[in-house]
C-alpha cells in the first residue's frame, strides 16, 4: 500500500498544477499561470473594504451608509436600516 502511494506520488503530473513550491510569484512567465495566481490571491487576501475590515480608512464622524462608529467599544457597527 505504501509503495502504491509513493509510486502515484512520484508520477504526479506537474503540468496539471503549474505552481511550484519555492518559486516566487514574480518569477512565473506563463500568462495562464499568472492569471491563476492573481485570481487565487484576490480570493484569499482582497476582501471588501468596510469600516470593520479596514477601520483606518474611515472617519468616525463621516461614516459610510449603514455604518456607525461606537467610541466606547471602539468598533464599527453595521446598521440595518
Amino acid at each position: 500500500m505504501i509503495r502504491k502511494f509513493f509510486k502515484n506520488f512520484l508520477n504526479f503530473d506537474q503540468t496539471s498544477y503549474p505552481i511550484i513550491e519555492g518559486k516566487f510569484a514574480d518569477s512565473y512567465t506563463d500568462v495562464e499561470t499568472i492569471k491563476m495566481i492573481q485570481e487565487r490571491y484576490k480570493e484569499q487576501w482582497i476582501k471588501d473594504v468596510t469600516p470593520y475590515t479596514h477601520p483606518q480608512l474611515f472617519d468616525p464622524f463621516n461614516p459610510p451608509n449603514s455604518w456607525r462608529y461606537d467610541p466606547y467599544y471602539e468598533v464599527w457597527i453595521k446598521i440595518n436600516e
